[in-house]
C-alpha cells in the first residue's frame, strides 16, 4: 500500500469551495453583529469619555455656583437606577453661562450611596469650581478626572468586541486556533499507479522533520485571559449590585452566596493567568524525528534538545502514549470519553546533562492500532515531554505522531501492480 498527501484546496471540488466560502460568509454575518454592538458601546461608554478626560487637562479653572442638586432616579423592568443632576453656573468674559455635567460618565447607575455624596457634596447655594473649555466656554464639567468606573463600564464591550473581532479573523483564515499538526487524514491510501517498469509512487518523504507541539505557549495564555476577561466582566456586574445593597444596608444574601463558586472560579482563572505567563519563561524543547511518519511494528529515531533555563529542571520524562476517545450525544448533552491504550516510557533522567539533549529510538507496538480520525471516534499517537521543575509550572509539552497502518507486502504490491 502506498500513501499520498491529501488533496489540497485548489483541488477539491467547486461545489466543496462553495459551501466553504458560504460557511465563512454565514460565520462572518453571525460575528459581525457582536463586533459593531462592541465597537460602538466602547467608544460611548470608553473611549469618548476618555478623549474629554485628555481634553479637559487644558480646560480653566473657573469659580461656579450650584443651583440645584438633586439624585434622580430612574425606574425600569431591570430594577432602579440613579443619576446625579447637578446645575450651576459660571463667567468667562463677563458673560453668564449654565451647565449640568458634573463628570465625563453618561447615564446612571445602581450606585445610589455614592450618587448621594455626590449630591451632599455640592447642595445648592455652594460655591465650587468647575472647568471650561476656553474654545468652547459653553463645555464645563466639574470633575474632569479619570475614574476606573470607565474600566468597569467597557468590561462587557470589551468582551463582545474581543468575540465580534476574533471570530471574523478566525473565519476569515487570518488568525488561526492553535497550530496545525498533522493528522491521519492527510496520508490517504490509494492504489498505486504503474510508470515506467514496476516503479511506484512514494508520498510520504524521507528525512527529519522537527515536530511542532499541539498548542503553543501563548495560545494558552490568550484563551486563559479571554475566558477570564468575560467570565469576571459579568461576575463584576452581579459584585457590584452585592457591594450597593450592603452599602444601603439591605444586603441580598441569596445573590451573595449565589455567586461565591463565581467568584472562586474567577479567582482560579486569574492564578492560571499568572501560571501560564510563568510557563512561558521555561526551558523549550525542540523535537526531530528521523522520518515524517511511522507504521505499526516500525522504529524511528527521535532526538530533542532544550533551550532556555534547562537547569532548573529536576527530572525528565518522555512517554509515547496512544488515546482513543469516543464522542456521543445523550439527549441533547455530549460526551466524550478518552482511554490510553498505550503509554511506553522512553526517557527518565535526573542528570542535567542528559536532560539537556539526547537521542531515543522510538517503536509502535505491532499488535496495536494505527492513527484514526472518524469524526466521533480518533485513535490519536502522541509524544509528551514532562519536565519537572520545584515551586514553578513544570514543563508539559505534547507533540503529536501520525501511525500508519501495516504496509502491504511486496508480494501483494506486485500483483496489484500487475
Amino acid at each position: 500500500m502506498l500513501f499520498r498527501r491529501k488533496k489540497s484546496e485548489t483541488d477539491t471540488a467547486i461545489s466543496r469551495q462553495g459551501k466553504s466560502a458560504l460557511g465563512r460568509g454565514c460565520a462572518l454575518l453571525f460575528f459581525l453583529p457582536f463586533l459593531l454592538i462592541g465597537v460602538g458601546t466602547m467608544y460611548a461608554l470608553l473611549i469618548k469619555p476618555l478623549m474629554y478626560v485628555q481634553a479637559a487637562r487644558n480646560w480653566v479653572e473657573t469659580p461656579c455656583q450650584i443651583v440645584s442638586s438633586q439624585l434622580k432616579e430612574h425606574r425600569d423592568n431591570d430594577g432602579t437606577t440613579y443619576s446625579v443632576e447637578i446645575v450651576y453656573t459660571y463667567e468667562v468674559s463677563g458673560e453668564r453661562y449654565e451647565s449640568s455635567r458634573y463628570d465625563f460618565i453618561d447615564g446612571s447607575s445602581s450606585a445610589r450611596g455614592a450618587n448621594q455624596a455626590i449630591v451632599d457634596r455640592y447642595p445648592a447655594g455652594a460655591e465650587a469650581v468647575c472647568f471650561v473649555d476656553p474654545n468652547d466656554p459653553n463645555e464645563a464639567v466639574i470633575d474632569r478626572e479619570f475614574s476606573w468606573v470607565f474600566l468597569a463600564l467597557a468590561i462587557i464591550p470589551l468582551a463582545f468586541t474581543l468575540v465580534g473581532g476574533g471570530g471574523m479573523l478566525v473565519a476569515c483564515g487570518v488568525w488561526q486556533v492553535g497550530r496545525r499538526t498533522p493528522k491521519t487524514a492527510d496520508w490517504l491510501p490509494t492504489q498505486p499507479q504503474a510508470k515506467s517498469g514496476v516503479q511506484a509512487e512514494l508520498a510520504p518523504q524521507a528525512g527529519p522533520v522537527v515536530l511542532r507541539p499541539s498548542s503553543s505557549r501563548w495560545g494558552s495564555i490568550i484563551g486563559v485571559s479571554f475566558f477570564a476577561l468575560i467570565w469576571n466582566g459579568v461576575t463584576l456586574a452581579f459584585l457590584i449590585k452585592v457591594a450597593e445593597g450592603f452599602e444601603q444596608g439591605e444586603p441580598e444574601w441569596f445573590l451573595t452566596l449565589f455567586l461565591i463558586p463565581f467568584v472562586l472560579i474567577g479567582l482560579g482563572s486569574i492564578g492560571a493567568i499568572g501560571y501560564y505567563f510563568l510557563a512561558l519563561f521555561n526551558p523549550r524543547p525542540t523535537v526531530t524525528l528521523s522520518q515524517p511518519t511511522v507504521t505499526l511494528g516500525g522504529t524511528m529515531r527521535m532526538e530533542w534538545k532544550f533551550s532556555g533555563r534547562t537547569h532548573a529542571m529536576q527530572r525528565l520524562q518522555i512517554h509515547l502514549r496512544g488515546e482513543e476517545s469516543a464522542t456521543y450525544r445523550r439527549g441533547t448533552d455530549t460526551y466524550t470519553d478518552t482511554e490510553r491504550f498505550a503509554d511506553m516510557l522512553l526517557f527518565d533522567s535526573v542528570d542535567p546533562l542528559d536532560m539537556a539533549s539526547g537521542v531515543v529510538e522510538l517503536r509502535v507496538p505491532d499488535d496495536s492500532m494505527h492513527s484514526f480520525d472518524g469524526g466521533n471516534n480518533r485513535i490519536e499517537w502522541k509524544i509528551c515531554i514532562d519536565g519537572e521543575i520545584r515551586r514553578w509550572p513544570d514543563v508539559r509539552e505534547t507533540y503529536p505522531l501520525v501511525v500508519l497502518p501495516h504496509p502491504v507486502g511486496q508480494a501483494a504490491l506486485a500483483s496489484v501492480v500487475n
